[in-house]
């Protein structure tokens, strides 16, 4: 068990079923304010059925950014770690997508701005 007085978080590191695994939980009063939304997302298609989201990380300067909620099409559909993520979709659909980043203590902050993906189409690249 570790205190990280700065971020105003415990964190309990343990080993279960051959894997190290971190568990946070809020010391004091919680962080009651999300972390900023992230910023400069790209999507584009890999192939027709993959689509591939990257962004600039969002800032919690209280506790720190846990995850990130990825959003397509209004729905949460993953939450991740990392500040790229790619997502299996049906060929003939557009999709728009939506991220936010959650703190230490579970606090969600606000949505980005939407990104659209076209519809599959082999004579278009869509990167942005």
């Amino acid at each position: 068990v570790m205190l990280d007085m700065a971020r105003s978080t415990w964190f309990l590191y343990y080993h279960l079923n051959n894997a190290y695994r971190v568990k946070v939980a809020p010391y004091g009063e919680p962080d009651e304010s999300g972390p900023s939304p992230p910023s400069g997302i790209k999507g584009y298609r890999a192939n027709p059925t993959r689509i591939e989201l990257s962004w600039t990380p969002s800032t919690d300067p209280e506790t720190g950014v846990a995850a990130y909620n990825i959003y397509r099409n209004g729905t949460l559909v993953s939450s991740v770690t990392e500040t790229a993520f790619a997502d299996a979709v049906f060929e003939h659909t557009s999709s728009s997508y939506a991220i936010s980043a959650v703190n230490l203590h579970g606090v969600e902050g606000p949505h980005s701005i939407p990104v659209s993906v076209p519809a599959y189409s082999p004579y278009v690249d869509d990167r942005n």
